[in-house]
């Protein structure tokens, strides 16, 4: 019998600040061969609907307007199945989706979003998205998005 466990799980997520409830969480799919932290602002991809990348205000495909953010860890392979919270390829059994779950709406705290590099949470990322700070900072506040 092992001494160690087998599988685990980090239950490590981004949850909204203030009235989880009425939080607006649904599934977005993710270009291949990418990792994105939790909490990665995203824009979806004019040209394909339903794509969701890292956003970067410098961009001209659309995901220069934050969309959502990422509620886990995730990870894509060549093929964009995701792995969420781990590495591509498969989590616990080699289990890989379609899609990952990202907050279209809700109250977040700004600590707990990508602050740097692509899908960071800035300024012009509030502007762009018509977010809205309802406390603090970028770096540290409460941000209202939907």
């Amino acid at each position: 019998m092992p001494s160690a466990a087998q599988n685990t799980y980090s239950n490590n997520y981004l949850v909204p600040m203030y009235e989880p409830e009425r939080a607006l969480l649904f599934p977005v799919n993710l270009p291949a061969s990418v990792t994105y932290a939790k909490g990665t602002v995203l824009g979806e991809v004019t040209a394909t609907p339903g794509l969701y990348k890292a956003y970067a205000s410098g961009s001209s495909d659309g995901s220069q307007v934050p969309k959502a953010i990422l509620q886990y860890d995730c990870a894509t392979d060549a093929s964009s199945n995701i792995t969420i919270g781990a590495a591509a390829g498969g989590a616990a059994f080699g289990v890989t989706s379609k899609s990952a779950p990202a907050y279209f709406a809700g109250l977040f705290k700004t600590a707990e979003l990508v602050q740097s590099g692509a899908g960071a949470i800035d300024a012009n990322a509030l502007s762009a998205a018509n977010w809205h700070l309802v406390s603090g900072s970028v770096a540290d506040g409460v941000v209202n998005i939907g």
